[in-house]
């Protein structure tokens, strides 16, 4: 049996085994990393946008402290940048956010909006997870791996970078891999 739980949290790798009225919130419904039975919820549009709005606020106050630039963390499986930008999470099939590219387009572009052109945004990537590369036909016999297949390629990703330095960035900090390798 699948538990539902609808408090905020973000992330897959949340803990609920410690509080079981805690569960993370993700791009879509992905098992939890620390119990198969636990599944997230699926972030609202609302709340997406609402995260657009902090990030970008964040980065303005940052600016305005004096701090010499940003990076937006998204990178690593579980973390929420990664979730909603690799269609290994993000599984969404209506709206504006089943485009995988389009939460961290939005993002950068509305950080850049209200920090102007010439502040700095880093943008910290995963090449690719390397889902496939480490568990290869596991992914397709093993229930709990069985959704990940359909990860961000390399290809993929050096497109969305492409598309990420049109919406403003301005360096990449890039990795590969996660923690599954």
């Amino acid at each position: 049996m699948v538990k539902m739980i609808k408090n905020k949290a973000f992330g897959v790798i949340g803990k609920p085994i410690f509080n079981m009225d805690y569960i993370c919130a993700s791009a879509s419904a992905t098992p939890n990393r620390w119990a198969d039975d636990v599944y997230s919820r699926p972030f609202t549009v609302e709340e997406i946008q609402e995260m657009i709005e902090a990030f970008a606020k964040t980065a303005k106050l940052c600016m305005d402290a004096g701090v010499d630039g940003v990076e937006i963390h998204a990178v690593h499986e579980g973390y929420l940048l990664e979730q909603m930008t690799n269609p290994a999470f993000n599984r969404r099939s209506l709206g504006r956010y089943s485009d995988w590219q389009a939460f961290g387009l939005d993002l950068v572009r509305e950080i850049r909006k209200r920090t102007g052109a010439r502040y700095p945004i880093m943008y910290r990537i995963d090449l690719s997870l390397a889902l496939n590369e480490t568990y290869g036909q596991r992914l397709k016999t093993v229930k709990s791996l069985k959704k990940f297949g359909n990860e961000r390629t390399v290809e993929m990703t050096l497109e969305y970078m492409h598309n990420l330095v049109k919406a403003g960035v301005d360096i990449f900090d890039v990795d590969l891999g996660c923690y599954d390798n």
